[in-house]
């Protein structure tokens, strides 16, 4: 399946998060810098490049999936409650296949649309050409019909005047 960057990133850099904070967490240290990583940290377990990072960083960060702890300037990020879900859940994932299916029915759609257009024309141009050779065909036969009646009434003329010489 084509999952878009975006969406692969964004559980990358959750599951970063969520296995420091698998790896460190103490429930009786109520110190959070040993489950942060640091900005370097982070580009690193992720294995992507900064402005990659970066570029998906706010989205977590605004739908309170992780947090960003700056101290002297210096940022460290700890993934929260809403985080752990969406990793598990694989919401980013789940969000990219559903766009994905949605953008190619989307597609299919519109070629299937082409396809009936393609068809109905098609149709239409075959129909208009028995139609012309069906017509031809009557004047043929209206011609043929003429004929014949014009040999009907020539016949029944010569009946009629050999009748009355007998």
């Amino acid at each position: 399946m084509f999952i878009r960057k975006k969406y692969i990133n964004r559980h990358k850099i959750l599951k970063a998060l969520q296995l420091s904070y698998n790896n460190n967490y103490r429930p009786d240290d109520f110190d959070t810098s040993a489950i942060e990583l640091s900005w370097t940290e982070l580009t690193g377990a992720t294995g992507l490049g900064e402005e990659e990072v970066l570029a998906q960083i706010d989205v977590l960060l605004i739908n309170d999936e992780i947090f960003n702890n700056e101290i002297n300037f210096n940022s460290s990020y700890l993934i929260l409650q809403r985080g752990t879900t969406a990793y598990y859940d694989e919401k980013y994932l789940t969000i990219g296949k559903k766009e994905f299916k949605e953008n190619l029915y989307d597609k299919l759609k519109l070629i299937s649309g082409a396809v009936l257009l393609i068809i109905a024309v098609l149709t239409f141009a075959k129909n208009f050409i028995v139609t012309e050779r069906n017509s031809e065909e009557i004047e043929v036969l209206k011609g043929e019909i003429q004929d014949l009646k014009s040999q009907i009434h020539r016949h029944v003329k010569e009946n009629k005047k050999v009748k009355s010489k007998m």
